[in-house]
């Protein structure tokens, strides 16, 4: 609870195809007690970063600009928008794609760094006027949606004729956020979190639909919840609680499936009575009121 909020970067828009060799970059992050902030950003040729230039505004101030406030200088004020743009020591190379990442951390407080934010991709053109959207590397899409799409060799991609990717959802410890990850044909990416079902998790259960690039997830908690959300366009949202009254949260009393054609997903739950509970679930619309199934508990 005392930890320096995750990064979150503001441009160039991740996979920029941009011609300045100098970019700008801005972010920024807040501390929960409000102390002031430092900065580390870091770019490297590829996702990894395992060979990596990196500059801090506590020890390398030139080039950090409050633009919340430009008179304020290193620390800066929490919930600030900042700015770091590559000195000329540091002139990026044409022709060439680059990964890039922030941190912070607060040296009045903890002391200590942020995760990292997310990687985002910046291609330098020289010979390109406006900045354009430019993704040809294999890493620039291991963090990406990749719905229809598969890469297939070094640097290469195409439209997939088979399904390769998958989306499978856990419980984590006692942690109340149902984390996930995405199965992209050939490895997992990183693991990430759903949105927040306010107990610890017993049970999980995905599924995608067959017409687009949607999953539901379901979970039922030690507080005896059942809850479904929605994952598309890489964010979960609509989550709905679909029963309290599972009366054994040790067994899995739910579940889900999605109708072949039309791409609408019927989700169905135990609710301490003789008959279950569900609710039908489109993209296109809202999802609909409870409804008890029409059949009997054996």
């Amino acid at each position: 609870g005392y930890a320096v909020a995750t990064p979150t970067l503001t441009s160039p828009f991740d996979n920029a195809e941009v011609a300045t060799r100098t970019p700008a970059f801005v972010f920024t992050t807040t501390d929960p007690q409000g102390d002031a902030l430092t900065y580390e950003i870091s770019w490297s040729t590829t996702s990894s970063f395992t060979s990596s230039t990196t500059v801090n505004s506590a020890t390398t101030s030139p080039g950090f600009v409050d633009l919340t406030n430009i008179l304020i200088t290193n620390p800066f004020t929490s919930g600030h928008s900042i700015q770091y743009t590559i000195q000329p020591a540091y002139t990026l190379a044409s022709s060439t794609t680059y990964f890039w990442r922030v941190r912070a951390r607060d040296p009045g407080g903890a002391n200590v760094y942020s995760f990292w934010s997310n990687v985002r991709s910046i291609t330098i053109d020289t010979t390109i006027i406006p900045a354009t959207w430019f993704q040809t590397m294999d890493d620039q899409f291991t963090t990406d949606l990749l719905t229809g799409l598969e890469t297939y060799a070094t640097n290469t991609l195409r439209v997939a004729t088979s399904t390769t990717e998958a989306l499978i959802g856990y419980g984590e410890g006692v942690q109340q956020t149902p984390k996930y990850r995405i199965w992209g044909g050939t490895a997992w990416g990183a693991q990430s979190s759903a949105l927040t079902v306010n107990a610890a998790i017993n049970w999980v259960v995905t599924k995608n639909s067959p017409v687009n690039g949607e999953y539901l997830m379901g979970t039922l908690g030690t507080n005896n919840d059942v809850i479904f959300q929605v994952y598309s366009g890489g964010v979960w949202g609509n989550k709905q609680t679909l029963t309290s009254g599972v009366s054994n949260a040790r067994a899995r009393g739910f579940d889900a499936a999605y109708e072949t054609l039309s791409g609408r997903a019927m989700v169905v739950s135990c609710n301490g009575g003789v008959n279950p509970v569900y609710r039908i679930w489109s993209s296109t619309s809202r999802p609909s009121t409870p409804g008890a199934c029409p059949i009997k508990a054996l």
